[in-house]
């Protein structure tokens, strides 16, 4: 079955953009660098592990039912770690796309993972709002069971990528 031309020209567009995002000096240094871009795969994923690993700790203070003061108490020792951890996983994930930009580009689970990660935050916003974390009602329960889920994807998502 042929493609219709406008779908032709937009992947045309695409694949221009992903090749000059390819072409900048980050991207080139870390497809030629020897240690480049191993070693921001291994920063990717220890942040990544900090974030799903501080996430689990609240994730399961509210899924076991703990009381109110100890879960916004657990949360704000451990949500700063997380949101720095989300930060240096954002940024060495938009390097490690610029490296590989055509490939990536057009590369579906990189985009079920992307996703997934605005699904989790959607689920971390709902459950802020509410105040899940004060709460300790099946709601609450299964927000922090969606939580745990939606980054175990996100994980099986970026094992896909590769």
């Amino acid at each position: 079955m042929s493609r219709r031309p406008a779908a032709r020209y937009a992947d045309r567009d695409a694949l221009s953009l992903l090749q000059s995002i390819e072409a900048t000096a980050l991207a080139t240094w870390l497809r030629t660098g020897t240690w480049a871009y191993p070693v921001l795969e291994i920063v990717h994923i220890f942040a990544l592990g900090t974030v799903i690993g501080t996430m689990v700790l609240v994730d399961v203070a509210v899924i076991a039912g703990r009381d109110a003061a100890a879960n916004r108490l657990l949360a704000r020792q451990a949500l700063p770690l997380t949101w720095m951890a989300f930060g240096v996983a954002a940024v060495t994930g938009l390097a490690m796309f610029a490296a590989r930009a055509t490939d990536l580009g057009f590369n579906r689970a990189l985009w079920i993972k992307l996703a997934l990660i605005a699904c989790a935050g959607l689920n971390a916003g709902w459950f802020h709002l509410r105040d899940s974390l004060g709460r300790r009602d099946t709601v609450a329960r299964l927000q922090a069971l969606g939580s745990l889920g939606i980054w175990l994807a996100v994980v099986c998502a970026g094992r896909l990528i590769a």
